[in-house]
């Protein structure tokens, strides 16, 4: 991201409130408020890496923290619609189910590989079985960040989102400000 000092200033700088996932967005949504004359451009071409460990449980730790920042996005802009995905809710419930019906336990096993069919293209190219589990991945990466929209939901829905100049830091007065020009 890239934009004009003053632009950033008198936008507020980055919400303190954020700290992971929907900080970038929520920016541009108060540029746009505060500049409604200019435009928001994106460079495809722009690539951006992301330093981290890849890990499972850091990939769970991350898709959770998107999910909070997700809900702090509708919490302060309520217009704006969460990303909540279905398929773990159907796999949940499939799995419920399956205390009735043994055959819907199998069922359950099944979806992710339904609705995730990458997995199934990639394990028959390079015949390898392992590249199944990447459907099961995906799953557990989507039922983390819904438990993350839930928990932050539950957390900042009582929380005040009103941004005024007292949130705003005194550029004039800090050297840190003064030295990013």
């Amino acid at each position: 991201m890239s934009f004009r000092r003053h632009v950033l200033i008198e936008s507020g700088l980055f919400d303190p409130r954020f700290n992971f996932g929907g900080e970038e967005f929520d920016l541009c949504l108060r540029v746009r408020a505060r500049f409604p004359g200019l435009r928001l451009l994106l460079e495809p071409a722009a690539r951006v890496a992301h330093e981290f460990t890849p890990t499972l449980r850091d990939t769970l730790r991350r898709s959770r923290a998107y999910g909070r920042g997700s809900a702090r996005m509708f919490v302060k802009w309520p217009s704006m619609r969460p990303a909540l995905f279905p398929v773990p809710g159907l796999v949940v419930g499939l799995l419920l189910a399956a205390s009735r019906r043994r055959a819907f336990a199998a069922l359950g096993a099944l979806v992710p590989l339904a609705a995730f069919p990458y997995s199934i293209r990639q394990a028959v190219r390079e015949r390898g079985l392992l590249l199944l589990l990447d459907a099961y991945l995906q799953l557990a990466q989507e039922a983390s960040e819904n438990v993350g929209f839930v928990a932050g939901w539950l957390e900042f829905r009582r929380v005040s989102w009103n941004f005024d100049e007292a949130d705003t830091p005194s550029v004039g007065r800090n050297d840190e400000y003064e030295e990013a020009a």
